[in-house]
């Protein structure tokens, strides 16, 4: 049978070695407990009295936290001085073994006896391996990565993402337009009407597209009534790519025009088994979606009709082998079977008989880079 342990010594003082003379400790058990099938309630704090050399006084017993039920329980002890004034503590401590115990071999908030038995802390590492101060950890900002200390022992990271290796997209900086002869690089390409030396436009062996010089309201455009610009096939959907232009339509007409990546040289481009990823608008109906694959053509209608002489800021998204088609910031179609052959940036524009259709373009970019 389990029996109660008597406390001896302490010697408490203060800092200044003034004795904790007839003063008294507090102490209080962490839980509810059982020992001797008797209960032992925990809401009852018990005072252990001092002599004037600071120990606890002889004859006073309290139940060990060793042969307590549930294990792991302990004191919290206060100690005051013989005025009442709070002079050491509050400490979580416990008390072992049988017979009697020496209140002088506590170190304040030091375990005694846990199940299991306490670990010394894992050592803190970076990718496996220890980190160089064991003491120390210091956040340092990066380029990409900004810590902020918000309290309370959070710390938050704001990352950006990298910048990729390609111009700024025309519709969130603004540059001089410029087009690339270096296919090989497959990073970028724009095309401008101030590059004309740099540009292929034709049908019918005259060049049709004309320019509109910018003023301090109106941005440079080119506009064409029927013809096409062909660019360089560096463009491969197995990779993430993005497509922009801004265009608009200044007439109707039983006509179409496309605007994205194609493989063949051709004002229209779908046929003679081309491939295309584009947005097209056709025999004055709403604003498309293409995919066509070996002259094999699937539409997704944006359900938008273009109103005339609106301009639209369009951007065909490709990720992770999906094509996702957004007209002034809003998602409205999207195409999941993309064509294979390597594209080119393209403008085409297929005059009907009678027709009034005119096409009108701010700016075109294409980059292909899987992030």
């Amino acid at each position: 049978m389990a029996t109660k342990v008597e406390l001896t010594g302490g010697k408490f003082q203060d800092a200044e070695g003034n004795i904790l003379a007839l003063g008294y400790l507090k102490m209080r058990l962490s839980q509810d407990s059982e020992v001797n099938d008797s209960m032992i309630a925990s809401g009852v704090e018990i005072t252990i009295n001092l002599d004037a050399s600071g120990n606890a006084v002889a004859g006073q017993y309290v139940w060990g936290n060793d042969v307590l039920l549930p294990i792991n329980s302990y004191y919290t002890v206060t100690g005051y001085t013989a005025q009442g004034q709070p002079a050491w503590g509050p400490n979580n401590q416990q008390i072992v073994g049988t017979g009697t115990f020496d209140l002088g071999s506590w170190i304040p908030n030091q375990v005694i006896s846990w199940v299991p038995s306490v670990q010394a802390g894992t050592a803190v590492q970076v990718n496996g391996t220890a980190l160089s101060s064991p003491s120390v950890a210091n956040f340092e900002n990066t380029s990409t990565v900004i810590f902020t200390d918000a309290g309370a022992g959070v710390i938050e990271a704001t990352a950006s993402a990298p910048t990729p290796n390609c111009l700024p997209q025309p519709d969130a900086a603004q540059f001089a337009l410029w087009t690339s002869n270096l296919p090989d690089l497959g990073a970028y390409q724009l095309i401008s009407p101030t590059l004309n030396d740099a540009i292929t436009f034709g049908y019918g062996g005259y060049p049709i597209p004309y320019g509109t010089a910018p003023t301090a309201s109106s941005p440079t455009f080119i506009t064409t009534i029927a013809g096409l610009w062909f660019g360089l096939p560096w463009i491969n959907l197995g990779r993430d790519a993005n497509f922009k232009t801004r265009l608009s339509l200044t007439a109707s007409g039983n006509s179409t025009v496309y605007w994205g990546l194609c493989s063949e040289n051709y004002i229209d481009p779908t046929q003679f088994n081309g491939n295309i990823l584009a947005i097209t608008y056709q025999n004055s109906g709403n604003l498309q979606l293409v995919s066509c694959i070996a002259g094999v053509s699937t539409y997704f209608d944006t359900g938008i009709t273009p109103v005339v002489g609106q301009w639209y800021m369009v951007w065909i998204q490709v990720r992770s082998g999906v094509a996702t088609l957004f007209v002034d910031g809003v998602s409205v179609a999207t195409a999941s079977v993309l064509p294979t052959a390597n594209l080119a940036l393209c403008w085409c524009t297929k005059q009907g008989y009678g027709s009034t259709l005119t096409s009108s373009m701010a700016y075109m970019y294409a980059d292909n880079a899987t992030l």
